[in-house]
């Protein structure tokens, strides 16, 4: 009986799959030691997900595999992550197949992020040290990527960034000159006159120098309203549409300075003897110094009610729920939210978006909650509410419709089905041309088939491409993406042909 078990294992050792290979950097081709390689089992494919380390050469080995089409990719600290077959940094890898007891055999070139380079000058061009840079996304409104210091010389370099355009601006500081305000380049505070610089993977892109411009700051100065049972320290966070000041005060005095004007919001946790927690939110417009009061309370459940729409209760224990904080400066991460056995939670002071995650039972048809602002369509999916402790629970209602449908279709390219093709859906507007929701991916399994479902009434975009890794709406237009409506349908059957970059 033992010789038989071992004849077995021996024979499904040999039927045993292998990907091998060698992890460089791009620029040098010198071996990456200790990168992630990790290969991932397209849809249709035996086993799981399996991972491997590169050795000090920079080889690195995943075996014991069953046959199957893989999407091979390679991450490092410094380093862009990468799939194996990649033509573009913003395209998608290629799968590749290893046949029941065979091996193959890749090479992964990594590249470093972008940087920008510049310096901060004073009116005679000289180097002024020790200034803090941001850098930006151009977007609206701007998102905070990453700083830096300017050096003795007043040299700056804003590293990690992706591929894209960027917008550098100082900090408001004050020296022995005097104070200066937050400047972007070519020496201005408005976001929309500012110098964009493109970053380039690999790449040291020399951005435009920044004279800060010379006059007075904005301090923001106030007081933490607490109950004589809340001792301790009490964090202040002040948020602007440039990101997030922090500070922490024993005695409920803050202040915030070297400022500029316009929208800010104030958020406040403070230790309490008996409620464990005290928080507290204030939206505040300035354009000169000014005092504030936060006022805060013994932080309330968020009550969630799900009904459908004939207005019976639905069961919330299976729903997959998204939220994340909403910010001047904005989104934060999407996590998912859970829920206890009365469907409440504790979300902190401030605003915040919740959805509904893409599934096959339901979607938002309706919501409500106070000092809520819903969004204009269905298939958008994130709400925002407003969380505020001095003014009691907030109670959200989400009606939910069943008659969800699902698009689905096989991808071919030259007569015959892609397995593995990456395919992008986007939920688009089509009044003003904007996208939604965030887009949604996929790969094709090992038939070439895709498959989206719970899908809410409105207008999509689908498109198959390996050219994309996450296309943006004018990309998906240039490739000339299917449209598709979405009504009463169930099941909506639409093949595609993979899009290729001319």
């Amino acid at each position: 009986m033992r010789i038989r078990m071992l004849a077995i294992l021996a024979a499904g050792a040999m039927q045993a799959a292998s990907i091998h290979g060698l992890i460089v950097e791009k620029q040098s081709g010198k071996p990456l030691a200790r990168a992630l390689v990790v290969a991932q089992p397209v849809a249709g494919t035996r086993g799981a997900t399996r991972s491997a380390r590169a050795n000090s050469n920079g080889l690195f080995e995943i075996a014991d595999l069953p046959g199957g089409l893989y999407v091979v990719t390679a991450s490092k600290t410094g380093f862009v992550t990468t799939e194996y077959g990649q033509k573009r940094w913003f395209s998608a890898g290629t799968p590749v197949e290893v046949a029941d007891a065979g091996e193959i055999s890749v090479r992964i070139a990594m590249p470093h992020f972008a940087a920008i380079t510049g310096r901060v000058v004073d009116d005679n061009n000289l180097g002024m040290a020790g200034v803090t840079v941001l850098a930006y996304r151009d977007t609206r409104p701007p998102e905070l990527v990453g700083k830096a210091t300017t050096d003795d010389r007043g040299a700056y370099r804003l590293s990690g960034l992706m591929p894209g355009t960027y917008l550098a601006r100082s900090d408001g500081f004050q020296n022995d000159l005097g104070s200066y305000r937050a400047t972007f380049g070519l020496q201005t505070t408005s976001v929309d006159n500012a110098y964009t610089t493109d970053g380039v993977l690999d790449q040291d892109t020399i951005g435009t120098d920044i004279r800060p411009i010379s006059g007075p700051l904005l301090t923001v100065s106030g007081r933490v309203v607490r109950p004589a049972s809340s001792r301790g320290p009490a964090q202040v966070t002040l948020v602007s549409d440039m990101g997030s000041l922090y500070t922490s005060t024993e005695e409920g005095g803050f202040r915030f300075e070297r400022l500029s004007t316009g929208p800010y919001e104030l958020i406040s946790t403070a230790p309490d003897a008996r409620s464990g927690t005290l928080e507290g939110y204030l939206y505040l417009e300035y354009s000169t110094s000014s005092n504030a009061q936060v006022e805060v309370a013994p932080l309330q459940s968020t009550q969630f009610t799900f009904v459908d729409t004939s207005g019976r209760p639905v069961d919330a224990s299976t729903l997959p729920l998204l939220v994340r904080r909403r910010e001047l400066s904005g989104s934060g991460p999407t996590t998912y939210l859970m829920l206890d056995g009365q469907n409440q939670t504790k979300l902190h002071a401030g605003r915040w978006e919740v959805a509904l995650a893409p599934n096959a039972s339901w979607y938002v048809a309706d919501f409500s909650a106070p000092r809520s602002r819903r969004t204009a369509d269905t298939s958008a999916g994130w709400n925002e509410i407003l969380v505020d402790p001095k003014a009691g629970a907030t109670a959200v209602q989400l009606t939910l419709s069943p008659d969800t449908s699902t698009l689905h279709g096989v991808v071919s390219g030259a007569g015959v089905p892609v397995a593995g093709a990456p395919v992008h859906l986007e939920a688009l507007n089509p009044q003003s041309g904007r996208r939604i929701r965030d887009l949604r991916t996929t790969r094709t399994d090992a038939n070439g088939q895709y498959s989206f479902a719970g899908l809410a009434p409105g207008y999509y975009r689908v498109l198959a491409t390996f050219d994309y890794q996450a296309p943006d709406t004018a990309q998906i237009t240039r490739a000339n993406g299917a449209e598709v409506k979405i009504a009463e349908e169930r099941d909506l059957l639409r093949n595609l042909v993979l899009w290729v970059m001319d």
